[in-house]
Formats: C-alpha cells, structure tokens, sequence
C-alpha cells in the first residue's frame, strides 16, 4: 500500500495486488502429475459408447419434433405403430380404422415424416451444406 501514488482507482491496485498474490500462491504449491497416456485412453475408450448415445438422442429429438408437426391422426398412428409396437390389428381397435386404410395412412405419414425430418436436418445449426 506505500506504493499506491494514486495515479489509478485504489480499486485497481486491490485488484493488481489480489492477482499477484493469488498467482503467486499457486506458483509456489506443488502440482501433482498423472500420467496422461492412460487418461487419454480411458477418455478414448468410453467415446464410442457416449457418441452413440448422443446420436440416439438426436435422433429420437428430430424424430420428435417431425411428428408433432405430421396432422393429429398420422400423428397417432405413426407413434402406435412405431413408437408403441402395435400391431394393425390393434390399432385396428383402438381407431375404428380399417386394416388398409391404416396402413394407406402409414405409408403416406412415413413419406411426410421423411420430408419433415430432410427440412429439420438441413436447418440444423452449423450446418454448411
């Protein structure tokens, strides 16, 4: 503080010598080494497993945000048939569609589903192509 001529805020000089201080003090401690090779590996190793699981869920997101754009009925459809693992049959009942016109509507929903996810995939951020 005897060297402070007031030439700058006394709030400067806190912060001046704050950061010295702090920068000597872990200077002066000791840093433990690891041997990197072997973190590198284990980080390595697990990438794959996280990757995939990211992937999945991006995916499942697009896949999402596709079909809650599809209309109310192909909606339904497309997530009792796909997402739910119904059989026709079933859907059959729990509509009161018929077996081909069921599967008319899926076939066009899947078509639409496609166009909807090409629109999402091509607006993703950071994509250049």
């Amino acid at each position: 503080m005897d060297k402070f001529e007031g030439k700058s805020k006394f709030s400067t000089r806190l912060y001046t010598i704050t950061y010295r201080t702090a920068v000597t003090r872990l200077n002066d401690k000791r840093v433990e080494t690891v041997n990197m090779d072997q973190e590198v590996d284990e980080i390595a190793n697990g990438l794959p497993d996280q990757f995939d699981q990211l992937q999945a869920k991006q995916v499942k997101h697009y896949v999402k945000k596709a079909i809650e754009k599809l209309p109310p009925i192909d909606a339904t459809l497309v997530t009792l048939y796909y997402i739910n693992d119904l059989p026709i049959k079933e859907i059959e009942e729990i509509t009161g569609m018929s077996n081909p016109n069921i599967k008319i509507k899926l076939f066009r929903a899947r078509k639409v589903l496609e166009n909807k996810l090409k629109f999402l995939l091509d607006r993703e951020p950071g994509d250049q192509s």
